[in-house]
């Protein structure tokens, strides 16, 4: 039997007399399914077995309409309409829940490079920005030691003086190893005139030019952005506070040493003895830079 049978309520119980139509034909129908078995039923007693279920199906529907009064409606067999369209409705909506999710992990994934990107940029510029400012520094460096006042000539008075009181070499000897240095200088061997300025001084710590080749020195180091090395260097050249050409810039190149090392304080300190000792006989050049230092450092006065 290929129907599904069910059973539906009414109201209003019907009467024994009008059930009894039904029941009548529900019996026919049991008789002929039964009469109408094809001879080769009888050797398939699965068929056999199928058929008799369907037979007490068809009994057990005709007693219960008759106990409860009520007809008995017999509906193709197959899915009910409200549950079909319950079934399609969720269907949609699963359909419908994966998209927005597949639009959601895309959003996710454009904002991620999005964000990565960004970081990335940010980067570069911040690598370029520091890269740009120290090339700017060492430039300034190379500026000013270019354009730095030439040594003043010996003075023979000084020069005779230290030969006295050293006994040293004699003064040739002594102004070839610093000729050497500032062409090592000059010529942008930073490393090579370091060294060879650290070994004049050290051999000729009374020499007339030794307070000069400090200076250099810290130009030497300066330019590399050794800092602190710088620091010591200009402090040295400016032993006794000299009335030199080049100590007026020494003392700005040592308070911007100082800054360069977060010591604000003593370079402004430095700045102010450069007012007190050097700012009268300085250059216009000398005094703006001096100025802009000042004003950088935010010192008062």
């Amino acid at each position: 039997m290929e129907r599904q049978i069910m059973l539906r309520l009414n109201s209003s119980p019907p009467t024994m007399g009008r059930l009894r139509p039904f029941m009548s034909v529900a019996l026919a129908a049991c008789l002929v399914m039964s009469v109408s078995a094809p001879a080769g039923a009888v050797d398939d007693p699965g068929r056999v077995d199928r058929l008799e279920k369907q037979v007490k199906e068809l009994r057990a529907i005709v007693y219960q309409a008759r106990d409860t009064g009520h007809p008995v409606e017999v509906r193709p067999e197959g899915p009910d309409p409200a549950v079909a369209a319950l079934t399609q409705r969720v269907d949609d909506l699963e359909v419908t829940l994966r998209k927005l999710q597949g639009e959601l992990e895309q959003s996710n994934h454009g904002a991620e490079l999005a964000r990565s990107a960004l970081d990335a940029e940010r980067t570069d510029r911040t690598t370029q920005a520091q890269g740009l400012t120290d090339r700017v520094t060492r430039l300034e460096s190379e500026v000013v030691t270019l354009t730095s006042p030439p040594p003043p000539p010996a003075d023979p008075h000084a020069r005779h003086a230290e030969k006295s009181a050293a006994a040293a070499e004699p003064a040739s000897d002594n102004s070839g190893e610093f000729k050497t240095a500032r062409t090592l200088l000059v010529s942008g061997d930073y490393g090579g005139a370091a060294q060879a300025f650290q070994a004049f001084v050290t051999a000729h710590p009374n020499d007339a030019k030794t307070a000069e080749a400090y200076y250099w020195l810290g130009e030497s180091y300066s330019v590399r952005d050794l800092h602190g090395d710088a620091t010591s260097a200009y402090a040295r050249a400016l032993k006794g506070w000299p009335k030199s050409s080049w100590a007026p810039d020494a003392v700005i190149k040592l308070s911007r040493s100082l800054a360069a090392t977060q010591r604000t304080t003593d370079a402004c300190a430095a700045m102010g003895e450069f007012a007190r000792r050097y700012e009268k006989t300085a250059t216009p050049t000398l005094k703006s830079r001096a100025a802009q230092t000042r004003d950088k450092l935010g010192c008062g006065g």
